[in-house]
This record gives structure tokens, sequence and C-alpha cells, in this order.
């Protein structure tokens, strides 16, 4: 005998119910996934997407550095070269020997070979100069001390007149009455320069003239107000 559902034509047979929570498909069915794996696979590719801190402070590679536009280029840009500085005439041997002998009798007091180049403004040739002076002392013309590496030359007393007593005191009280001659000068001169500074201060003939005038015509205004 079959069953009593199957004796009755009207009864439709139903699908059975699953357990879970849900509707008649077969994906109710369906094993639940793995969702383990694709959590791991989410933080993955999550670690490769998000830049690491030496990745965003370091610039790409492929971003290169602005260029700076060129200057404009004009015609008077090329630089001209500088202006080579004139020399002076350097003089031969036996003029550069008068020359040295000369400034030394005229100045009659020691000086160095470097001294003598810098003060002749290098008309005789710094290498000339020593040679120069040791000629000189050879001669008798100029006297060499040597302090050390250091040598001084000057000229021999010997070549100039011997002074007597007598004619150093009338020197003596020349260069005195020059000097307080000097010293009267000097307050002379700071007096005229005190004057000259007061009369450029001071207002001149026209620009008192026009003063004047624009006094009487702001009295003349008053009246006529009153």
């Amino acid at each position: 005998r079959l069953p009593a559902i199957a004796r009755s034509p009207c009864h439709k047979i139903r699908k059975p119910i699953s357990p879970v929570m849900g509707g008649d498909s077969d994906s109710d069915f369906a094993p639940p996934e793995d969702t383990g794996s694709k959590s791991s696979k989410a933080k993955k590719t999550s670690k490769k997407s998000t830049p690491s801190k030496r990745e965003k402070s370091t610039p790409s590679k492929k971003a290169g550095k602005k260029r700076k536009s060129p200057a404009p280029k004009t015609k008077n840009s090329k630089k001209k070269p500088p202006k080579k500085s004139q020399k002076a005439a350097t003089l031969s041997w036996e003029s550069s020997l008068t020359q040295v002998k000369d400034y030394l009798l005229k100045q009659n007091r020691p000086y160095s070979h470097t001294q003598i180049f810098d003060n002749l403004h290098s008309t005789v040739k710094k290498s000339m100069v020593p040679t120069v002076l040791e000629a000189l002392s050879k001669e008798g013309d100029l006297i060499c001390q040597e302090f050390g590496k250091t040598k001084l030359y000057y000229p021999n007393q010997s070549n100039f007149e011997t002074v007597s007593a007598e004619k150093m005191k009338e020197i003596d009280e020349k260069i005195g009455e020059l000097k307080k001659d000097h010293a009267e000068l000097q307050t002379s001169i700071k007096n005229v320069t005190a004057d000259i500074g007061s009369l450029e201060a001071s207002l001149t003939d026209e620009q008192l003239e026009q003063s004047l005038e624009k006094a009487a015509q702001q009295l003349e205004e008053k009246r006529g107000e009153c």
C-alpha cells in the first residue's frame, strides 16, 4: 500500500524546509565560505595599497627637478674683458742707481729694499733694488747694517758737510719759530672755518627781502580784516 500522501491527487509535494534561516533555494544548503582566507587576502591587498612612511617622504625618481628658464640673451650680454692695469715704466741700470742714490741722500734716513721699492712707486724693478743698494754700499755712498735677516741702508754721513754747534743752535731756533707760526695759523684757520659756517647758516640779502615782503603783506591783510 502507498502512503496517504501519495493517494491524494491534489496534494503537492513540498520541499523540505532547511533548518537554516532563509529561503527555499539550494544556496541555503551550500557550505559556509571561509571568511578567514578572505580577510587575510584583504589585509595583504591593503598592505600593498597603503604606502609606507619612507615612500611618502621620498619623492619619486620620475618627478624631475624644475628646470629654470634661461635668461633672455641681449646684445650687450657678452662680458667685457677686464682692463689691464698700466704698469709704470721701469728704469735702466744707470738711471736706477742715480734715482736710488738721490732719494736716500734727500731723505737721509735708513730704509729697507722693500720700503725703497714702495716709495719709488715701482719705477725700479723689485729684483734690481737689492743689487743697486749693494753696489752703492760698495762704492761708499751708502752704509748697510744688518739686523738679523733684514738689511737697512742709509747714506754715508761723510758725504755731508759738518755743521758747527752755533749753526745747530740757529737751526733749532728757526724750527721753534716755525712751530709757533704753524700753531697760530691753525688757530686762525679754525676761526675762519667757524665764521664761514655761521655765514652759510644765515639768510642771504635776497632771502631777507622776501621775508620782509611777506611780513608786510600779512600785516596789510590783518588790518583789512579789522
